[in-house]
Formats: structure tokens, C-alpha cells, sequence
């Protein structure tokens, strides 16, 4: 059981919530394997409970993280993984994960979680 982040990204003001834009425009994603441990994970970091997401019955729940707390949340444990490693982490249903198409690069295919 594990606690999990993906690399920051950058997104357009418009696809940020009006009151996180003034926290900038580079997010990234905590999930965790249960949410015990993804609640205990946002206590740790002082995200109130409220601002968890989710939204998307395919993926699990998550919190958006700021550069800041993405540190930290990485120097209370929190493992990196890439793209990829997160989407299939973060799924339900792992098995719901596609299979990269032969001779596809590493973006093909490649399910997008709402940020």
C-alpha cells in the first residue's frame, strides 16, 4: 500500500478552478492504493478533505498538489511515478488500463485523469 504522485504539469488558467489559480498553474495528482491512506497523506500536508477530487468513476479519488506540496508530500514518502505508472495506479479497475497499440509512442492511447 503506497501513496503515489505524478510529475507537475503545466495547465491553461482556464482549466484551473477560479480560486486555485491565485496557487499557480503547475498541479500534479496525490492518489494512494486506499483512501484511508490518501486522507491520512492530505492531513499530513494540511489539505482540508474538502478539496478532494473525485469525479471520475474510473479513477480513484485524488488530490491536485501545488509544486510545494508536491515536495513535501514526496519527502513524507509519497512515491513519484510517471505518467503512465500513475493512470494505471490510479484506475479502479486496473484491468480497464489499455495495452499499448505495437509501434505506438508513449503517449498513444494514453488515458488523460482530470487534473
Amino acid at each position: 500500500m503506497a501513496v503515489f504522485v505524478d510529475a507537475l504539469r503545466r495547465y491553461p488558467t482556464e482549466a484551473i478552478d477560479p480560486p486555485a489559480r491565485k496557487y499557480g498553474d503547475q498541479w500534479c495528482h496525490m492518489g494512494a492504493d486506499t483512501e484511508d491512506e490518501l486522507l491520512r497523506a492530505a492531513a499530513r500536508l494540511k489539505i482540508p478533505i474538502r478539496h478532494i477530487q473525485d469525479h471520475h468513476a474510473r479513477f480513484k479519488p485524488h488530490f491536485d498538489l501545488t509544486p510545494s506540496r508536491r515536495a513535501q508530500a514526496v519527502k513524507n514518502g509519497a512515491e513519484e511515478l510517471g505518467a503512465r505508472a500513475y493512470i494505471k495506479r490510479a484506475l479502479v479497475n486496473e484491468s480497464d488500463y489499455p495495452a499499448p497499440t505495437e509501434g505506438a509512442g508513449a503517449s498513444a492511447g494514453e488515458p488523460q485523469p482530470n487534473p
